[in-house]
């Protein structure tokens, strides 16, 4: 009973803040496989939910940890996570936990640029670019030689800012060999103000 309607009620939503990907093993094609979610705490104006997704011999293939904040809709502003909130998801009487993330270091410098107009088609129902497509200009970015030679690892996101239709996003993108990994650091901007930032981690291809 906190649905969308209790959203619309009470002008309250969750707004995704963080993403933390961690990839061993990925679905393949022909084939099934399970996905599990559970909101595991929350802590003041901050709520926190694990995914993972299983394969079809049991094992775990891809585990995620994810971010979100309670907002007042009509002020944007955070609020602390309600008492029917706590109850719905499990947390009521529980003490209050921070999950915390590794922080996402700051470019050091531009190895790769592009630019992309926001397009209708990247707008979700709050009226603000989807998360999706952060990551997809991203990967639009890439050089083709790290999609044919690698494969991805861990993914890290922090969505700083919403950015709205006929915005410019430049994506800004350093590449760093590290040890036997490719690490790919991400900035998104719109109007030079960071939006979202992001941290990749590639194996090489033959190694999987």
């Amino acid at each position: 009973n906190v649905g969308l309607d209790y959203y619309h009620k009470h002008h309250v939503a969750w707004v995704l803040r963080s993403f933390d990907i961690r990839i061993d093993r990925m679905p393949v094609y022909p084939g099934m496989f399970h996905l599990r979610t559970l909101p595991i705490s929350v802590y003041r104006f901050m709520g926190y939910r694990r995914f993972w997704v299983y394969l079809p011999d049991g094992s775990i293939g891809v585990e995620a940890d994810s971010a979100w904040v309670f907002i007042d809709t009509r002020t944007k502003r955070p609020l602390r996570v309600s008492d029917d909130m706590k109850q719905a998801y499990g947390h009521a009487g529980a003490p209050e936990q921070r999950l915390d993330m590794d922080d996402i270091p700051i470019l050091e410098r531009e190895d790769i640029r592009q630019s992309f107009g926001v397009r209708r088609s990247d707008i979700d129902v709050n009226r603000h670019v989807n998360n999706v497509s952060y990551v997809n200009w991203t990967l639009e970015t890439l050089p083709e030689d790290i999609h044919s030679g690698h494969s991805l690892k861990r993914l890290r996101i922090d969505f700083l800012q919403e950015m709205h239709y006929g915005e410019t996003a430049d994506v800004c993108i350093q590449l760093d060999k590290i040890e036997n990994q490719l690490r790919c650091l991400v900035t998104i901007k719109g109007d030079e103000k960071e939006r979202c930032r992001m941290a990749a981690w590639f194996d090489p291809s033959d190694t999987n």
